[in-house]
């Protein structure tokens, strides 16, 4: 293949290959042919492990990886302690052992983990560097994680769950003692009963006041949500005053929450700068929360606002974005 006589001057690898094919000269690439490659994702579905582990032993000799997406969980792994200078890492599972040394990636800013299998006894992991975690939890135990991780300099947290409800008291914990200045919130609830989720924004109300960005993902968010992201008459404080961007994916509302929600952060000072809604299911179009955004944006309060609104057969979306 002419095009790997050129692999030395590759600097990302970005691979999907569906089922196994005539590759086998790409796959038994020498390795000091990625001496320069700096980020890999390699994706083989229907793959045996031995079939792809020499093309993964090639890309964890390059000196200059520093983002790694493990997408083939069967995949002999190197040591995380020979990756101390990678900064990026996306797996879908540890192991044990891996959990034990993850502290070692002192570098590491950006990671991503679908499931956590197992957990460490009473032994803390150290991540000094860390900016941004996305969690996926398929089980509530899995939870145990908040407990025995310390990340001081987090900026933005992803946590979804799909099977289990998981501990709210664990993120409070965890948000509490980092003490860290979170900047995004991306919370993915789909199978929590609201009461939860509503817990969930009373914590980021709590512990997050720079928050910037929040996103609320669920399955049915109603008014009991909703009414907590609106001021109260005579109130002064505001749920979250920094925040510049609100994601509400998969309401039920009644028509003109939304409008007056907005409208009550604009009067207080406090306004948002982007917001988008979601609704579940066939709902009609919200008619009067378009009036009330209108109707703001016509006397000058919302000129920095433009309004959209989508609708399709699959889903309807009320979308405010900065101008």
């Amino acid at each position: 293949m002419l095009w790997i006589s050129q692999a030395q001057r590759w600097r990302g690898l970005n691979l999907t290959i569906r089922m196994p094919g005539p590759i086998k000269e790409f796959l038994h690439i020498p390795a000091h042919y990625l001496c320069n490659l700096e980020n890999a994702s390699l994706d083989f579905i229907n793959w045996e492990s031995e079939d792809i582990q020499c093309i993964w032993d090639a890309v964890h000799t390059s000196p200059n990886l520093r983002e790694i997406h493990w997408n083939s969980p069967s995949v002999k792994r190197p040591p995380l302690t020979v990756l101390h200078h990678v900064t990026s890492l996306s797996v879908w599972r540890f192991s044990l052992e891996e959990l034990a040394t993850l502290s070692s990636l002192t570098q590491l800013v950006n990671l991503e983990v679908t499931s956590f299998k197992d957990s460490l006894d009473k032994m803390m992991i150290k991540l000094p560097a860390l900016e941004s975690l996305s969690v996926r939890f398929l089980k509530k135990d899995s939870t145990w994680l908040f407990d025995q991780i310390t990340t001081p300099n987090l900026r933005h947290l992803r946590v979804g769950q799909c099977v289990e409800i998981i501990d709210v008291s664990a993120l409070h914990r965890f948000l509490k003692r980092n003490k860290c200045s979170l900047q995004r919130l991306h919370l993915h609830m789909s199978q929590s009963p609201e009461a939860s989720v509503l817990q969930y924004v009373q914590i980021a109300a709590s512990l997050l006041t720079n928050l910037k960005s929040f996103t609320l993902e669920f399955w049915e968010i109603t008014e009991m949500t909703v009414r907590e992201l609106v001021p109260r008459a005579g109130d002064t404080q505001v749920f979250l005053p920094h925040l510049e961007e609100l994601s509400l994916l998969g309401c039920r509302l009644e028509d003109g929450l939304i409008g007056r929600m907005v409208a009550a952060r604009y009067s207080l000072g406090k306004p948002l700068g982007a917001i988008r809604v979601r609704y579940s299911g066939r709902e009609r179009p919200h008619s009067l929360d378009g009036a009330i955004l209108n109707r703001l944006k016509e006397t000058g309060v919302l000129t920095r606002l433009k309004c959209d609104a989508a609708n399709n057969s699959a889903r309807r979306e009320f979308v405010i974005t900065a101008m």
